[in-house]
């Protein structure tokens, strides 16, 4: 009887519901010492994230945005020139001038020498690093038109030979073919891949080198003065310090715009090879004289009744007008020549780094050539083109023996094609 009340009380109990945790993909462990150890070398950047730093951008950026439209007005435009680094610099030369001759400094001669020193030296290093900074970009800025300008061409030229596919096939002898290997741009690359904190530890860097003088001479004139200057001292380098390097991390993200851009360019299989600029615009130029002269040839008004000979005859003449016209690509034999010519590009970007209102002191201004918007202008004229084409073709073989008809298509085939010439030419 005992027996049957103790299965009864087990039956009565509720049996507890089994849980099954299955671990999801997500809790896969995936490298946790790696994770740890990329955090920790990433402090800078979490500086960089904090809610202090975010603020402080935020602010920047409003304040940019009021200054864009101040910097338009009369008043904006004499306040950007009197504030800009040139005037800057020329102030600084005078002041460092004026301190070693002991006019401005009330510290011994000996430390008034030294600040004096300290303030050029600055100077010549602001000079120099903001010379190279654009000339580094207004490099690549010219390699990337180059390159766009010789993609437009081919380009057009491709299209050329869509509307007459026959062309290729009789000119094939004529064509110039650019060198695709053996070039250093081939196989050279400017996107390498760094972290993000090796990044802005280099801005910083820079910023700090360029700076750095700065803070060591206004602090040594301070504490000869009893210390009255040093907290103004510190503040003004932070500010100067923050500044710059936000600055430089503005360029850098150009640059790189521009890097990434040609790379993708010299990847493609029929972009020319180059090892440095003169063959780079040897070779534009050469494309862009071919493409010029088809376009001459495609628009004449008896190319549809031309002969292959007669075409290919055409051709050459065209190509050689055209060649007589264009630039050629030389470099001086002379070495003083080409030492004035390189001093003379030097100063070029000396005076574009210092010009107020140069393009290359202003990141989100730094014009940007790109392809893709002409590739589609050009798909949707080629489509255009290629129906009117069809069209024509379909008039002219149906009626070959009509005089009427074969004027009729002498009408139409010039304008068919003076449209192709305007509108390739305005990207030539």
């Amino acid at each position: 009887m005992a027996k049957d009340d103790t299965q009864k009380k087990l039956l009565k109990v509720k049996p507890r519901p089994v849980s099954v945790v299955i671990p999801s993909s997500s809790m896969e462990p995936t490298e946790p010492i790696k994770e740890s150890i990329d955090v920790s070398k990433s402090w800078f950047k979490r500086i960089l994230d904090s809610k202090f730093v975010t603020a402080i951008f935020k602010l920047s950026d409003k304040a940019g945005k009021k200054w864009e439209k101040f910097k338009d007005t009369k008043l904006g435009k004499a306040f950007t020139i009197g504030t800009g680094v040139a005037v800057s610099r020329v102030a600084s030369i005078v002041l460092a001038s004026l301190t070693i001759a002991g006019l401005v400094s009330p510290a011994s001669p000996a430390v008034a020498i030294a600040i004096g020193v300290i303030g050029l030296t600055t100077v010549a290093i602001g000079v120099i690093m903001d010379t190279a900074r654009t000339r580094a970009t207004r490099q690549l800025q010219k390699e990337n038109q180059l390159l766009v300008k010789n993609r437009t061409a081919k380009s057009i030229q491709d299209q050329i030979f869509k509307l007459d596919p026959s062309l290729n096939e009789i000119l094939k002898d004529e064509l110039y073919q650019p060198i695709t290997t053996g070039k250093k741009s081939v196989k050279k690359r400017y996107i390498r891949e760094r972290s993000a904190t090796t990044e802005v530890a280099k801005d910083v860097g820079k910023a700090f080198f360029k700076q750095g003088l700065n803070i060591v001479s206004t602090v040594l004139e301070a504490v000869t003065t009893k210390g009255i200057n040093i907290v103004k001292a510190v503040g003004s380098f932070i500010l100067s310090l923050a500044t710059e390097s936000r600055h430089n991390m503005s360029i850098r993200t150009v640059q790189k715009q521009f890097k990434t851009q040609i790379d993708q360019e010299r990847d493609k299989s029929d972009t020319p090879g180059y090892n440095n600029f003169k063959d780079l615009r040897q070779a534009t130029r050469s494309q862009r004289i071919q493409t010029m002269a088809l376009q001459k040839l495609i628009t004449d008004k008896d190319y549809w009744t031309m002969s292959s000979e007669q075409k290919k005859a055409k051709f050459q003449e065209y190509r050689e007008q055209i060649n007589q016209t264009e630039k050629a690509v030389s470099i001086p034999t002379n070495i003083f020549t080409r030492g004035a010519k390189k001093l003379k590009s030097l100063v070029k970007d000396a005076r574009k780094a210092h010009n107020p209102f140069s393009e290359f002191n202003y990141p989100g201004k730094i014009r940007i050539d790109q392809h893709s918007s002409l590739t589609v202008a050009m798909d949707a004229q080629s489509k255009k083109e290629n129906l009117v084409m069809t069209v024509n073709s379909i008039r002219e073989n149906l009626s070959l023996n009509t005089l009427q008809s074969s004027k009729k298509t002498e009408y139409i085939a010039p304008k068919r094609n003076s449209t192709l010439h305007k509108e390739n030419d305005k990207h030539l």
